[in-house]
Formats: C-alpha cells, structure tokens, sequence
C-alpha cells in the first residue's frame, strides 16, 4: 500500500472492497448464527483465560482487508452463542439478524439522530417506531 496519505485514505472508503468484504462479514454471521441454532457448536462460551484469549487473538496488520477477516473468524469462534438454544442464564437480549443489519446501516452512516438537519430519515423512521410502540400499548395520540 502507498504511503500517500490521499491513496490511503481512498481505499479506506473503496466501495468495492466494502461490498468484498462486507460480503464475506455477513456470510460469516450467518454461518455462526446456522451452526449456532443447530447446537453445532462443542460449547455455547468456548471459555479459556482471559490472559490467553489475548495472546491467541489475531493481530491487525497492514492490509485491513486481511486483518478484518481474522479479527472477525477470531471474534467469531471465541463469542458466546447467546443464539444457540443451550444459551440461557444471561440478562442480554438475543439479537434479531434484521436488527444487526439496521445497526450496520447506522453505524456507516453515522447520522446522529439528535437533530432532523444531521439524520432526518432516521428522526422519522425513530417517529413512527414511537408511534407505533406507543399505539400498541394504547398511548392516546
């Protein structure tokens, strides 16, 4: 990769390889989420030292695209299966696959939903969800 920071800085935000590897990221979340559902997995929290876990975990290195790949395999074997029916006993909500698909489009558009100027599909899409919310439990308009 070139030292110029310009160069740097757009393959950073290449589009193609997001969709490479954003590609890849969701075909590993959805093999986890298979192979958890199906009690595939030896354990539902593959438990080792915290000291070793750190030692173990793949290091980041020059190329991100590589890096994000063995972060993400590594994140991914050492997770605990909150999906996997065996999982019970913690106090964290099982999360929806459409949720974690809604967080990803948050977190690269990074609107701020304080304000209409900084996000306004996400202050009316956040309007109508309260709407609805508060409809179903009988909220007057």
């Amino acid at each position: 990769m070139s030292d110029d920071p310009t160069s740097r800085l757009r393959a950073a935000f290449d589009p193609e390889q997001f969709r490479v590897e954003g590609h890849r990221v969701i075909d590993d979340l959805a093999d986890y989420l298979s192979t958890s559902l199906q009690r595939e997995s030896d354990a539902v929290l593959p438990w080792k030292d915290p000291t070793q876990q750190v030692a173990e975990i793949a290091p980041f290195g020059e190329e991100p695209s590589e890096s994000l790949s063995n972060a993400v395999a590594d994140v991914l074997q050492r997770a605990l299966r909150q999906h996997d029916p065996r999982c019970m006993g913690h106090q964290d909500a099982v999360p929806l696959p459409a949720a974690a698909l809604a967080t990803l489009v948050a977190s690269l558009l990074n609107n701020d939903p304080s304000t209409y100027e900084i996000a306004p599909g996400a202050v009316a899409l956040e309007r109508r969800i309260l709407r609805w919310t508060m409809d179903e439990i009988g909220y007057p308009e």
